[in-house]
């Protein structure tokens, strides 16, 4: 049960652009989101996903705190989202049909059941949603929740050796009547376990840590800025950030620390990282090297579900003194 990826940054919102709008965001974890201008003849799409390997898994989730305007006309017949693997084979659609949503998903070999059209999202409300892709091989199951409660779900038989999707394509497209903009924020990705519960909440580096092979400054990470950011020609070659004084909000557990990476290699020299994090001069691994793919940016999440110090859950404190960063690797 893991992490696949997780962000709150408008890099990983291509089509989206940022908003610090109050209202459209939870601003005790995060401190913008993605906008997407939701005319009714629709817009530019935006997508959110990752390329983690989930050969072998049998359920995923998608999480995102969701604001949009209202959606409650007889004129709102299109699509909202569809939920791919990473080469576009649908898995989950969701689409309106006179103004409600409803829900169609996919088995691993190309059929498909859809829900009846029945929820409608509040107006200009902040909610949170969660979509839940399920193939154990028995039955195929999608279903949304929206803050923790589930409102549509639809079953079929499983057939075709079971595939989960990795990539989320909202497209708007004549579904609002009144026009408008959607925002979209705390991104989280899982696989082995659901979202619903969950929230993401960002910590930019605070200062630089122990290791400074690469640079002794965060400025090229703190930046959202992908023309920068730490990199490296030498193996074994470290850096590493120390984390803010955190404080674990009213009523929360930590689910885990989370060390996500945007990552490019180079034509010569290593091709692989390995994130770590770093607490009382010791460093813990993650679980094993990870090579981006060739020629474009790949997106990376280390999970550590317990302190590795004391292999029992994450404290503040233990959060506050720990260091995250990663090693260059051949």
């Amino acid at each position: 049960m893991t992490i696949s990826f997780l962000s709150n940054s408008i890099n990983d919102m291509p089509g989206c652009t940022w908003s610090t709008t109050a209202g459209t965001f939870d601003s005790a974890y995060v401190a913008g989101s993605g906008r997407i201008v939701s005319n009714y003849g629709g817009s530019r799409p935006c997508t959110f996903g990752h390329n983690v390997d989930l050969s072998g898994e049998s359920i995923v989730s998608f999480h995102f705190d969701y604001y949009a305007p209202t959606t409650s006309s007889s004129l709102s017949d299109g699509e909202w989202m569809r939920w791919t693997t990473s080469n576009g084979t649908l898995k989950m659609y969701m689409d309106y049909s006179n103004g409600l949503l409803g829900m169609r998903v996919y088995d691993g070999a190309g059929g498909q059941t859809s829900s009846s059209f029945t929820y409608l999202f509040p107006v200009n409300t902040l909610v949170t949603v969660d979509l839940v892709y399920e193939d154990d091989g028995v039955n195929v199951t999608g279903t949304m929740y929206v803050n923790e409660v589930s409102v549509l779900s639809v079953t079929r038989a499983a057939s075709g050796a079971a595939v989960m999707p990795q990539v989320a394509l909202v497209t708007h497209t004549d579904i609002y009547n009144s026009g408008g903009n959607a925002h979209y924020s705390q991104l989280i990705f899982a696989h082995g376990e659901t979202t619903v519960g969950m929230k993401m909440e960002r910590l930019d580096a605070d200062s630089i840590g122990a290791h400074t092979d690469m640079s002794s400054t965060i400025t090229e990470i703190n930046d959202d800025d992908r023309g920068t950011g730490w990199s490296s020609g030498t193996n074994t070659d470290k850096n590493s950030y120390n984390l803010p004084t955190y404080t674990v909000p009213t009523g929360r557990l930590i689910h885990s620390l989370n060390a996500q990476s945007t990552v490019r290699i180079g034509t010569t020299g290593p091709v692989n990282i390995r994130p770590f994090v770093r607490i009382s001069s010791v460093d813990y691994d993650s679980a094993a090297d990870w090579t981006p793919p060739q020629h474009q940016f790949g997106k990376h999440n280390a999970s550590w579900t317990v302190d590795p110090a004391t292999t029992v859950a994450w404290t503040a404190a233990g959060i506050s003194a720990a260091e995250v960063g990663f090693q260059v690797k051949t």
